[in-house]
C-alpha cells in the first residue's frame, strides 16, 4: 500500500516564511521558486487555504510518496 509524507508551507503575500512550523532562511524564497524546487524533489500541492483580510496569507499542503531506504 502506498504511503505518503506531507509538508505544510506557510506564505505571507509572496514569500515562504515557514515550512513545517520552522522559519525559512533569509532571504525567504518566493512561492513560485519554492514550489518549483519542491516539485523537482517529488512534492505536489494537494491543498491551499487562504486567510487574512484580503487572503494574503496562504497555507499549502504538499505530499510525495514515502520511500523506504534499505
Amino acid at each position: 500500500m502506498q504511503q505518503w509524507e506531507y509538508r505544510e508551507m506557510f506564505a505571507d503575500f509572496r514569500k515562504v516564511v515557514q515550512v513545517n512550523h520552522q522559519p525559512t532562511k533569509k532571504p525567504e524564497p518566493t512561492i513560485l521558486d519554492y514550489l518549483n524546487q519542491a516539485g523537482r524533489e517529488g512534492w505536489e500541492v494537494i491543498a491551499v487555504t487562504s486567510f487574512g483580510a484580503g487572503g494574503e496569507y496562504k497555507t499549502y499542503i504538499l505530499k510525495r510518496p514515502l520511500t523506504t531506504e534499505g
